[in-house]
């Protein structure tokens, strides 16, 4: 009996056999088990990182839209920002259902949608997203991109004319 526990000369016995492959097997779950879990994990502050990457980029984009704006216009609830590019347009915003924010260019006498590059991207993955004047000289953005993550609120104040249609 005591022969089974002892190194021989040929090799391992059966049972140090069996305990080395039942630790590396240990092992190889746990491995597997906590690389899994930290791929999961850095997936959600990979993505927590891009939406508030984003929701920084628009409200810095509509604050520099609203600062180089001369005049704003108010029609049916919705705001026309005047385009940063060229005066004679207006620029409002719609979320689509695949959650995709986009910038629409209007024609400024008429407020009808220009024919061609009238519509560009502005963020992804939104749940809710509102530009609203709230006061005379306020406007109020809110981007909502999961409903377990609060809300990004903001208000911009807005020094010249706004015109009401």
């Amino acid at each position: 009996m005591r022969r089974w526990f002892i190194r021989s000369r040929e090799g391992y016995t059966l049972v140090e056999v069996l305990t080395g492959l039942f630790i590396t097997s240990m092992v190889l779950v746990l491995l597997v088990t906590s690389l899994q879990f930290g791929g999961e994990m850095a997936g959600k502050i990979t993505g927590k990182m891009i939406r508030g990457q984003e929701s920084r980029r628009a409200c810095l984009f509509l604050q520099k839209q609203l600062s180089k704006s001369r005049e704003m216009v108010v029609k049916d609830g919705r705001v026309y920002l005047q385009d940063m590019e060229n005066p004679d347009y207006y620029n409002f915003y719609t979320v689509e259902a695949s959650g995709t924010v986009y910038r629409n260019k209007v024609d400024k006498a008429k407020l009808e949608p220009i024919k061609t590059g009238g519509k560009s991207q502005l963020i992804h993955n939104v749940v809710r997203f509102e530009l609203r004047l709230e006061e005379k000289d306020a406007v109020r953005l809110i981007i909502e991109f999961i409903k377990e993550e609060p809300a990004v609120d903001v208000r911009f104040y807005y020094p010249n004319e706004v015109l009401l249609r």
